[in-house]
């Protein structure tokens, strides 16, 4: 989820500037861990941002689990133990490094072509499978969304900004 604002009335922005400079520092950190841990609390209640369950597990993929067989995105841990957050002075992003998040996060589907992407930050190249779309019944992962805002997401987010203008403000 990306926000943009711009402004063009000056009076306004010097406002704006004024208040910003009167709450402090932004709250994108506490924004991002908020996040976080919701992001995590759905790894427990196994459902999506909307609150709807997550697709069941194929029993191809019960019978091959070893730990975790009754939880779902959950075997070893690394993604959910990947989930962080980034804040700088504009923005928070919520996200995993890992590269088959995407394809849980929105259903990945059967068999793809192998391919190479570069990481931005390190340059390195990496293999992966490029996934085309595909009905989980031919053999693909159901998606099973993780990231997102719900709404007690929004409401969150709104109680973290009025508390912290209302500190700005000495109110």
């Amino acid at each position: 989820m990306q926000m943009k604002l711009e402004l063009k009335d000056e009076e306004v922005f010097r406002g704006l500037r004024g208040l910003e400079l009167a709450a402090g520092s932004p709250p994108f950190k506490q924004l991002g861990q908020a996040l976080v841990d919701s992001t995590k609390e759905r790894f427990f209640d196994q459902q999506d941002p909307d609150g709807h369950p997550w697709a069941a597990l194929s029993p191809a993929t019960l019978q091959r689990k070893k730990v975790n067989a009754d939880k779902i995105l959950v075997e070893h841990q690394n993604l959910f133990n990947s989930i962080t957050w980034e804040a700088d002075a504009t923005s928070v992003q919520v996200g995993t490094n890992m590269v088959y998040a995407n394809a849980l996060q929105d259903g990945n589907m059967g068999e793809g072509q192998s391919s190479r992407i570069r990481g931005a930050q390190n340059q390195r190249a990496h293999r992966f499978v490029r996934f085309r779309s595909a009905n989980a019944g031919q053999g693909g992962t159901p998606a099973r969304p993780f990231i997102g805002l719900s709404k007690a997401d929004g409401q969150e987010i709104l109680r973290i900004v009025t508390a912290h203008l209302q500190k700005g403000l000495g109110l």
